[in-house]
């Protein structure tokens, strides 16, 4: 058997080709008009105008006619319930190396709201409605050995100019200026029969992400996330009518039958009957709630019932009637002290809001997106620690 003889000089030495996975920060200079927020089968939704201007690289122009970025709502990759696209067309970016023109979509959306409660005093309780928007990444050029990604970061024009990010759609004239009537304003924005807005001013912050590489050089971060929500509350008056006065009349009651003397038959009957409407007041008080831990109106019912076990065995000594309506009067110090707590929170909430009340639309000025985009004057939206409305953590 003869010997394979290996010709080196016939031999093609072929190029090493590695998988190339190139990833571009890619501006969206979006803009949202809030309309209001409703009741859609006990869930909340808000009604707002969208408008993504896709700014497009300009070293991908000849293969992208139009560019737009895929909605994911509360990390729900299924928008057909939430978005709708009304428009399209195609603008001009001035003043920028990386982009030329853009594609503005403009989509009516139905955002369903996620409500996180930030205050549980017994009886006021403090909301954050708030809807996670996501734009998710797009491939633009694949090879066999080679794809391009961009990634969406939201941007807004002129720094400090809120409108050009988020607005509240308004024509109420009390609504703007140094000193506003809401009002109005609120009457139209709110549609949902359980809450109440503490302010129309909505807060708007973006989240960070990062795609990272084995080439550390290679990686890239930007900010496909906006989170945008309002301070809600449940009415205070309906509170009060329903759980407060109910059982302030009870107390009177158990304070009268307490101090009249009366023979141990007459006693027993009137506490039998307190008893019995405790039992169909208690039921509004203890309301559902997703944290399992004590809560003040766990303590407050704790007391209650305590005191009014006390009152029900006072037939043995009257020094139990005593104390136990003592320890039922001592519940009142929760509710008064969730009036303070209350009302320092939402103050504080207010307050910090108002210093972005040029987010309400003037009815006299209405704001307009511009054809034209200015590229040097796009900036990135604030992340939660500078959190535009104001944002409690």
């Amino acid at each position: 058997m003869s010997q394979l003889e290996i010709n080196h000089n016939t031999i093609d030495i072929l190029p090493d080709k590695k998988f190339s996975d190139v990833n571009i920060n890619s501006s969206v200079y979006h803009t949202f008009v809030i309309k209001s927020i409703i009741d859609n089968d006990d869930r909340l939704q808000l009604i707002v105008t969208g408008i993504q201007k896709c700014l497009i690289p300009i070293k991908y122009e000849s293969s992208l006619k139009n560019l737009q970025f895929k909605y994911r709502i509360n990390d729900d990759a299924s928008t057909d319930d939430y978005i709708t696209e009304r428009k399209i067309k195609t603008v001009s970016v001035v003043e920028s190396t990386e982009y030329n023109r853009a594609t503005v979509t403009t989509n009516a959306m139905k955002l369903p709201l996620e409500v996180t409660m930030i205050l549980n005093h017994f009886p006021f309780r403090l909301y954050k409605a708030s809807v996670k928007i996501e734009l998710t990444s797009k491939q633009v050029d694949k090879e066999d050995n080679s794809h391009v990604t961009l990634r969406p970061t939201f941007v807004y024009q002129d720094k400090g100019t809120y409108q050009n990010l988020i607005r509240v759609n308004n024509k109420d004239k009390k609504a703007v200026g140094s000193n506003p009537d809401y009002s109005n304003l609120l009457d139209a924005m709110d549609k949902t029969k359980i809450y109440d807005f503490l302010t129309p001013i909505p807060f708007i912050y973006s989240v960070f992400d990062e795609k990272s590489k084995e080439d550390e050089s290679k990686n890239i971060a930007y900010t496909p996330v906006v989170e945008i929500g309002f301070y809600l509350y449940e009415p205070i008056l309906e509170s009060f009518f329903k759980m407060i006065a109910p059982l302030f009349m009870i107390m009177l009651l158990m304070t009268s039958t307490v101090l009249i003397d009366m023979d141990e038959i007459s006693y027993l009957g009137m506490m039998g009957g307190i008893i019995l409407a405790v039992v169909f007041v208690i039921k509004d008080i203890r309301r559902p709630s997703a944290r399992s831990k004590i809560t003040t109106t766990d303590i407050y019912i704790y007391l209650f019932l305590t005191g009014l076990s006390l009152c029900a065995i006072g037939v043995f000594h009257p020094l139990l009637s005593i104390v136990g309506l003592g320890i039922s009067w001592l519940s009142n110090i929760i509710p008064v002290v969730g009036y303070f707590r209350f009302s320092y929170i939402t103050s504080n909430i207010i307050n910090e809001s108002q210093l972005y009340n040029s987010i309400i639309q003037d009815p006299d000025n209405k704001s307009k997106s511009k054809e034209t985009i200015v590229g040097n004057m796009l900036v990135e939206v604030p992340h939660i620690d500078e959190c535009i409305g104001y944002c409690k953590k």
